[in-house]
């Protein structure tokens, strides 16, 4: 399979691949491979081990895109490992984790992946590619369905492959600014940084309540307290105002030098 000239996906379904070895063997052969199937092969912790340092070591320039891991038996304790090598990968868009042993508690270890609000560093250093899973996923509609509407908002944002990373970062940035059920982002994670142009924030925040209020999730809120929402969110920031807007570039760039002198 390795450098196969035209193959793009493989299934390795029911086979018993309990020997590390010989999984290990495999996953090398699929580093070029499109779209990689694992299913229903009750794999133990060290089979993720291997798997998830697969995904960790996703190589350019035709990396794998899509994994199927479904029905392996993969537990809460195994996303562990999955979870910290996704945030290192920048190539696959889609992982799907459904029908395993995981919880909510490992779901919520996935999402985290995808959207940690917890700073603004934590946000950034997020995974913006991969859209990550461990339930049945059919469709939009079955994303509408989860209780959960910022996961359905960090899911859309990752699967959208026609904006950049900073475009996904500052969309994240902007919901967890915005917040749901009345949960607002600390502003005191941007006190350190540069003052750039608030009013770009306030524009953000605005656009991001229109969506709410207009697009994919009217019907499923009240609209008359999505737009007191909105205008709490937006008084809280004012009196935030030291908010900067860090989304093009994070840190100020160096110090340009001429003749000599920095400047």
């Amino acid at each position: 399979m390795s450098n196969h000239p035209s193959l793009e996906s493989v299934a390795f379904i029911n086979c018993a691949l309990t020997n590390t070895d010989i999984l290990r063997v495999i996953l090398e052969g699929c580093a070029t491979i499109n779209n990689v199937k694992i299913e229903a092969n009750k794999l133990e912790s060290e089979a993720v081990a291997i798997i998830s340092d697969f995904i960790q070591s996703n190589p350019p320039p035709t990396p794998t895109e899509y994994m199927n891991l479904r029905h392996n038996s993969i537990s809460d304790d195994d996303t562990l490992l999955l979870a910290s090598s996704l945030k290192n990968n920048t190539h696959l868009r889609l992982v799907n984790l459904a029908h395993n042993d995981i919880t909510e508690e490992g779901e919520k270890l996935l999402f985290k992946t995808m959207y940690d609000p917890t700073s603004m560093d934590s946000i950034v250093e997020s995974n913006h590619t991969c859209v990550i899973h461990a339930w049945d996923f059919t469709g939009k509609e079955s994303l509408v369905q989860r209780s959960n509407p910022v996961e359905a908002e960090v899911m859309k944002i990752n699967a959208d492959h026609d904006i950049s990373t900073k475009q996904k970062i500052r969309r994240k940035v902007v919901l967890a600014l915005c917040g749901f059920e009345g949960e607002l982002f600390d502003l005191a994670h941007f006190n350190d940084l540069p003052l750039p142009i608030m009013p770009r924030v306030l524009e953000l925040i605005q656009e991001h309540s229109q969506i709410r209020t207009h697009c994919h999730l009217k019907g499923l809120y009240d609209e008359n307290q999505l737009e007191k929402d909105a205008l709490s969110r937006l008084f809280h920031t004012l009196r935030g105002w030291e908010l900067p807007l860090l989304f093009e570039n994070l840190h100020s760039p160096p110090p340009i030098k001429t003749g000599g002198r920095s400047h």
